[in-house]
């Protein structure tokens, strides 16, 4: 164990050298200050004081990243998707929209059949998808949003000016960001927002409340949306939940520069990173359990992806020089590496994502710009 240890840290040092080919993380980072405390409810239109909690002080913790010890084993089938450009999200296990030029073919949104490769073209321009079939595109010129079902045909259409939209999961509603006229002290400091609703049955549109936000997350009960965020004032940075039918917001995590928040697929946890802290006992990885309310830290400090649920996620280690890049499945819990994968390359700018079952990972390719999808095969780590 002690080898395994200083091997962890040795390819931690060496791991650093070779990020420059990944961007930083997609969603801006939120300035917010991690305290795995009660959560802190607000109303929809919230005028609050900053309240202080009072927390143990954590132990110190070396942030490493995990790699195997073992020989890497050969990577499970894959299969190229696209020829390009990096734009792709799951629709659920066995489909996901790409964006692709392909060779003779048409520019755009594409819904791709893992593995056997099957594409159908749905739209010049890209847009998010709902397990149940639907896909939200984003038509600028036109000022609004076409909800297209994954035949192609549009069955809604929101005057919401064209604006990036999430389909909510079971496919009734969908939920925007209307940028606001007022000015941020800094680029690095998300824009005020107002969140909208809307009702693909009846049509209704409603604004939730305004907020500085970059991006959101439905929940799996269609009720709920997570949110990194604060007030439009800046107070109450952290990581929100906001019920969608009245209003109300719970501020399950508080803290500044968190980023990486991601939702499992069953919605039971919450994992995020912390960084920027000045305290680097409190950086590195944290996990939420939402329905206990216990907050745990990992000592790990990489870009993770869950795998299928809230009992496990993967880790990307960057190969050394040119060889491929591994990824390394952990225990949520006590963050033991449990198996490993080399990739068929390198990834690009962190562009990566796992299906929701856990079966497949697909991400953009350094060498040729080509999005991979490759099926996680069981293989253990070796002693």
């Amino acid at each position: 164990m002690r080898i395994f240890q200083l091997l962890l840290v040795a390819v931690a040092l060496m791991a650093g050298c070779r990020w420059t080919r990944s961007a930083t993380p997609t969603a801006t980072p939120t300035p917010v200050e991690v305290a795995p405390t009660p959560r802190l409810l607000l109303e929809p239109t919230p005028q609050p004081s900053p309240a202080s909690t009072s927390t143990a002080e954590p132990a110190p913790v070396r942030i490493v990243t995990p790699v195997p010890v073992a020989t890497p084993v050969p990577e499970g089938s894959s299969v190229e998707l696209a020829s390009c450009c990096g734009l792709l999200a799951w629709v659920d296990a066995d489909r996901l929209v790409v964006y692709d030029a392909p060779a003779g073919g048409s520019p755009g949104t594409w819904l791709v059949q893992v593995p056997e490769g099957q594409r159908r073209f749905l739209s010049q321009r890209f847009g998010l998808p709902s397990p149940t079939g639907i896909i939200a595109i984003p038509e600028p010129a036109s000022q609004r949003t076409a909800v297209l079902d994954l035949a192609g045909n549009v069955i809604d259409v929101i005057p919401n000016g064209g604006t990036l939209t999430w389909p909510s999961p079971d496919g009734r509603k969908v939920a925007w960001l209307e940028r606001l006229p007022v000015r941020t002290p800094s680029s690095s400091v998300n824009r005020v927002m107002r969140l909208w609703i809307a009702d693909l049955a009846s049509g209704e549109r409603r604004p939730l409340l305004e907020l500085q936000a970059a991006s959101l997350t439905w929940l799996p009960d269609s009720r709920r949306l997570l949110l990194g965020a604060r007030t439009p004032q800046g107070e109450r940075p952290g990581i929100w939940i906001i019920d969608v039918d009245s209003g109300q917001v719970d501020v399950v995590v508080e803290g500044t520069f968190l980023y990486n928040v991601r939702l499992s697929p069953d919605g039971r946890r919450i994992g995020y990173v912390r960084a920027l802290s000045g305290e680097p006992a409190r950086d590195g990885m944290w996990i939420l359990d939402l329905k206990s309310g216990e907050t745990w830290r990992l000592p790990l400090a990489s870009g993770f992806r869950w795998a299928g649920s809230g009992e496990s996620f993967w880790v990307l280690v960057p190969g050394s020089g040119e060889q491929p890049d591994t990824l390394v499945l952990i225990d949520a819990r006590s963050a033991v590496p449990l198996r490993k994968l080399e990739l068929p390359g390198q990834v690009l700018n962190s562009v990566w994502e796992v299906s929701p079952d856990g079966r497949w990972v697909v991400f953009w390719r350094l060498q040729d710009q080509r999005v991979v999808a490759v099926e996680l095969v069981e293989s253990s780590l070796g002693a």
